[in-house]
Parts: C-alpha cells; structure tokens; sequence
C-alpha cells in the first residue's frame, strides 16, 4: 500500500491536520501509527460519534501527557476536528501548543472549517487540494519551461497551496526518484518555513524546482527574508 501523504509531513511538528474524506481516514491513521512506532496500547481516539465533547478533550488532555506503554510515541486522535467548539478547543490549546516530546495529534477534518486557533498550531495537509495540485502541477521528472513552472508556481502561491506543491514533490521524489538526505532536508525546512511565515514562497518554490531539476546542491542552512511588498529570497 502506497502511503498517500509524504513522509516528509510527518517530520513539520508534533501536530497534525489532515482534511480529506472519511474514507481516507483509516489510511491516514495507518500511516500515522507506522510513521511514529505506535502501539495499539498507545492509540487514544475522539470524535468517532461524530461529536467531540469537552469531557472526552479533557480526557485527551490527560492522555498525551502519559508514557508511551509499548511504542515509541503516543498518538492522540480526533476526529470530526472541524466540530470542536470553543471550549473544546480551548481545552485542547495549551497541550497542542506545547506537546509532550513523546506524543503526537493527528485531527481529521472533513472540511476546512477548523477553528483558526486550533489550525494555527497545526502542521497542515489538505488530500483534496493535494489532488488540485497533481493535476495541473507538471511532474519534476518531466521536461518543462520554466517560464511556464515559474508562472504556476505564483498561481499556486496565489491559491493558498505552496504546502501542497511540496508535498506533491516531496511524493514524487520519494516514489520514483532517488532522494537524498539533503534534498529531502530542505524541503522539509521550506515546507515549515512556509506554513509558519511570511516567506517569498513563490521565490523558494522556483529556487526549490531549479535545484532538483539541475541537480544542483542545496544549501546546508535555509536562510531567508521576511517577505516585503517587494521582498526577495
């Protein structure tokens, strides 16, 4: 089975969000409990009626701040996240803010319709506009000019899906190519420097797609300027 998310995601934080369908959900929490070396002793689950309750975030609460049983990590689980309410949420803030080193949160969504402040200490992944993205993003493996890459990349900036574009890559090059540790390295840095700040990210984007497609090193830091009204790399 092919994991639909990038393992590279799961390397941005200690919290997750994932939008999808429901479908995918049982998927998405395989890869998870792979991903992190999780028990099924370690696996505590929210949400599963539909609804999430203040006294089972309480609980949450509790939970993630316990030692993993038999596994490496704990997992914390919720469903249905875009259902929290604001005090649910505000049960959840300060354990998603500051995470237990040996625990991870993985909320699923449905929709987009998260509370800002729960997204806000989130890493971020959206299946379905993963799926915009394969479709009008050209493959790195495929010869392409970058006038035209270039002029993608700002539309994508523009709708609100960098991240998804490096996940995209991140993907293909995991799947069909022959990664190294430094070109997996750096998209994971611009990955989190993008979902954090104000980054020139059409700038990183092209300067990303050249060095793959060019094979030319990365950097072995990433620096970068707080984008401006005319804000460069």
């Amino acid at each position: 089975m092919n994991n639909i998310i990038p393992s590279t995601f799961w390397q941005t934080g200690q919290c997750f969000l994932v939008v999808s369908t429901p479908n995918s959900w049982p998927q998405i929490l395989t890869e998870t409990l792979t991903e992190f070396s999780v028990s099924p002793y370690d696996l505590s689950e929210i949400g599963k009626d539909l609804t999430v309750t203040v006294a089972e975030t309480r609980e949450l609460r509790r939970l993630a701040h316990t030692t993993p049983t038999q596994g490496k990590m704990r997992l914390c689980v919720i469903y249905q996240s875009d259902q929290l309410n604001h005090e649910s949420a505000n049960t959840l803030l300060k354990v998603l803010e500051d995470t237990p080193e040996k625990t991870r949160f993985l909320l699923l969504s449905n929709t987009n319709n998260v509370l800002p402040t729960i997204l806000s200490r989130c890493a971020y992944f959206n299946l379905q506009n993963q799926a915009q993205i394969d479709s009008q993003i050209i493959p790195l493996a495929f010869a392409q000019d970058f006038a035209t890459v270039s002029l993608k990349i700002g539309e994508t900036v523009k709708n609100g899906l960098a991240t998804n574009l490096i996940d995209s890559w991140s993907k293909e090059i995991i799947q069909s190519m022959n990664p190294n540790a430094d070109t997996l390295r750096w998209l994971i840095e611009i990955r989190s420097a993008i979902s954090q700040t104000s980054v020139n990210a059409t700038a990183l984007l092209e300067t990303t797609y050249l060095h793959i497609t060019h094979q030319i090193p990365f950097p072995k830091s990433l620096e970068f300027k707080i984008r401006t009204r005319n804000g460069n790399i």
